[in-house]
């Protein structure tokens, strides 16, 4: 069912892209990529205060990736996890707000012509980034609904586990 839901994702990600153009959809991509760069710098320091604010909840006895996050914490995983969506989110919206004012761009004419099929291309790689975020929050929630779907799913499995540069990022900060 997730690997439904999954490739719907992509689908209407390349459908959205298509429908927004290039520019507007380099903004948005540039954004969510900037977005990560940043949780991922300072999810660790935001993280390491959230357990003030927020209770660690009971895990279940089973992991969606045991094997790829083996030597984690899992309580320090899980305040890292919640701060760099908190982060992610934060900065994707500000930056969306500024990025949002250069759509006059796509009115230029030479543009004009690539907009449309470059922008799903783009759209495509966008909603990717976001499910590979999506995806690693819900490996490390200890939610046995999240778990036992996530362990179903072949296409979590591998964009989790597979992603060029971002798995083995994940992997190493949470090392």
């Amino acid at each position: 069912m997730l690997d439904f839901i999954i490739l719907a994702l992509l689908f209407v990600g390349f459908l959205r892209g298509i429908k927004r153009g290039f520019v507007m959809q380099t903004i948005r991509l540039l954004s969510s990529i900037a977005a990560f760069i940043v949780a991922y710098i300072y999810a660790g320091d935001l993280g390491a205060k959230l357990h003030l604010w927020i209770p660690f909840p009971a895990i279940g006895d089973q992991s969606f990736l045991t094997e790829f996050l083996r030597d984690v914490s899992v309580e320090t995983a899980y305040y890292y996890v919640i701060a760099f969506f908190i982060i992610f989110i934060g900065t994707k919206i500000v930056l969306f707000i500024v990025g949002s004012m250069l759509d006059f761009v796509a009115s230029i004419p030479v543009l004009k012509q690539i907009n449309s099929i470059a922008g799903g291309a783009l759209g495509l790689v966008e909603t990717y980034l976001l499910l590979f975020v999506l995806l690693i929050i819900g490996s490390k929630l200890p939610i046995e609904s999240i778990q036992h779907s996530m362990q179903n799913s072949y296409l979590s499995e591998i964009i989790v586990e597979q992603t060029p540069i971002l798995s083995k990022s994940i992997k190493n900060l949470w090392a």
